[in-house]
């Protein structure tokens, strides 16, 4: 992967910067039992939220395995699901699958809309001056707003450090990015923000998380997983590894400490000739100098500041510089 063009990395952290996500799957749940249905099938409490609030999941099949990770947004008449692309078919089969007698209807949003990140220091002086409507002040808060003359969904997340923002648009509707551009957010390419993702260890599934994971694996427990919410498919996996206090590997940053040249993807670590983790998607991070890893690293050998070896060199475990 190329190295990130310095004045798009520097808009998208101490300036105002935006870069696109390119096609999301967005699925829509409409229907008077929408949230019990979704609370019941993933790892969040979907249910303790209102309109305008949202939350990060995993989807699991019955073995815990997490099928998805998505982001749920509650409106007034709707849940949307973010997620990848690419996803919509397995979701929506998976969610079919269990959808008895629930008054609920899935709907496939994603070729409506263009999805976008907005991200940097600047950017919530910078989308104040010209937005009809205040920002979103919480993570997972969400509401339409007037850009330009244009609808978005705007929606705080943490993809990109804080501040960051997800923007939905419709698809027919592009001018409100040049506006944006004339108020001084730059536009950035999807390597840099490929490179604040990692950095920030915000994990792509397909990429980062399959289906062989665990929910407790990716390390965003306080983020995506209720302990108290109750019964739901895969609970069990969880407050099993939950009562465990542990799990046998997790998704961690790993920086190469000698290398001058992109080691690729699948990259594996060893310790002591004993392979410990797999690169999943490797980076140059310029907060760190050096190129900077997602690994799914073996307890034991995932503490910060441990030193892992590789064929490219020597690699530390650090935590996520974003």
């Amino acid at each position: 992967m190329a190295n990130p063009n310095n004045q798009e990395y520097e808009s998208l952290t101490q300036g105002a910067g935006i870069a696109p996500l390119g096609p999301r799957t967005i699925i829509i749940l409409r229907g008077n039992d929408r949230a019990t249905f979704l609370h019941n099938l993933c790892t969040n409490d979907v249910r303790a939220l209102s309109p305008g609030q949202g939350c990060e999941a995993f989807f699991t099949d019955v073995k815990g395995r997490v099928l998805a990770h998505a982001t749920l947004f509650v409106a007034e008449h709707e849940i949307y699901l973010d997620t990848v692309p690419g996803q919509a078919e397995k979701i929506s089969a998976h969610l079919d699958r269990y959808l008895i007698r629930e008054d609920v209807q899935i709907e496939d949003g994603s070729g409506d809309f263009s999805a976008w990140i907005v991200a940097g220091a600047r950017v919530p002086e910078t989308l104040g001056e010209f937005s009809e409507g205040t920002l979103p002040k919480g993570l997972g808060e969400h509401h339409e707003m007037l850009f330009s003359g244009t609808h978005l969904r705007v929606c705080q997340v943490d993809w990109a450090g804080p501040p960051s923002y997800l923007l939905w648009a419709r698809q027919s509707e592009s001018a409100w990015i040049s506006t944006l551009e004339a108020r001084g957010i730059t536009r950035c390419s999807e390597e840099t923000w490929e490179t604040r993702r990692v950095e920030c260890g915000w994990p792509c599934y397909g990429q980062d998380i399959d289906e062989r994971a665990l929910p407790q694996e990716i390390g965003r427990d306080a983020r995506a997983i209720s302990f108290t919410k109750g019964c739901y498919l895969g609970q069990e996996t969880v407050a099993r590894l939950d009562a465990l206090g542990h799990v046998n590997r997790i998704l961690r940053g790993v920086k190469f400490t000698n290398f001058n040249e992109a080691p690729p993807a699948g990259t594996k670590f060893v310790v002591s000739g004993k392979e410990v983790g797999q690169a999943t998607s490797v980076v140059y991070s310029p907060k760190l100098n050096a190129y900077l890893a997602l690994s799914f690293v073996r307890s034991g050998a995932d503490t910060p500041g441990i030193v892992l070896e590789s064929e490219h060199g020597s690699a530390e475990v650090v935590s996520f510089p974003g």
